[in-house]
């Protein structure tokens, strides 16, 4: 069975320090970690950012980048930092269980709203997923 843990980073690159953004991070068979967040499509938009502290809804993605022989929260980090608003697919990947949950989060709705429908949601779903 897989663990999932939330590592906590920044919201926005220009407040480093407020640490409120979720991210997945879970463990393969093969000693790779895999990253699993929830986030706006073109997040570095002035109107995505407006948007979503205005309360309205845009559109969100779920992000899974697999990080080969992670030691540590920092390794994970300085590799997220890197992540493009794509996700590795499925081919890439060969770790059944793994897998497996990437599809089963196909099932999150990705319409993303600041308050109500968040990456905190995404990250007690997931949660939910591996229980």
């Amino acid at each position: 069975m897989i663990k999932p843990r939330v590592l906590y980073t920044p919201v926005f690159p220009y407040l480093p320090s407020f640490k409120q953004h979720h991210v997945i991070v879970v463990t393969g068979s093969h000693n790779s970690a895999y990253a699993f967040d929830f986030t706006p499509v073109n997040q570095g938009s002035l109107k995505t950012q407006m948007d979503l502290v205005l309360g309205k809804n845009v559109p969100g993605a779920i992000r899974v980048l697999r990080i080969p022989d992670a030691a540590g929260d920092l390794d994970i980090t300085n590799s997220w930092k890197s992540v493009s608003e794509k996700s590795e697919s499925t081919t890439d990947i060969n770790d059944r269980q793994i897998i497996n949950l990437i599809k089963r989060t196909k099932s999150w709705n990705t319409e993303m709203n600041m308050y109500t429908h968040n990456c905190q949601h995404f990250s007690a779903f997931m949660q939910g997923l591996l229980s």
